[in-house]
């Protein structure tokens, strides 16, 4: 699988808000990913597996 993300960051105030925003969509990404390697290996999602990877 491929992807390519993109997104126009430019309405961000500043680079600290800018810096937030890619590390949230990174780590959201991320997690996807890792959510779609566990259903191709046949495995189930756990309840932390399906939450926000914001969410406590």
């Amino acid at each position: 699988m491929y992807y390519t993300l993109v997104w126009d960051n430019s309405t961000e105030p500043d680079d600290a808000a800018r810096q937030s925003q890619e590390d949230r969509y990174l780590k959201l990404f991320s997690k996807m990913l890792r959510n779609m390697k566990k259903l191709s290996e046949g495995k189930s999602l756990t309840r932390e597996d399906k939450q926000s990877p914001d969410t406590p």
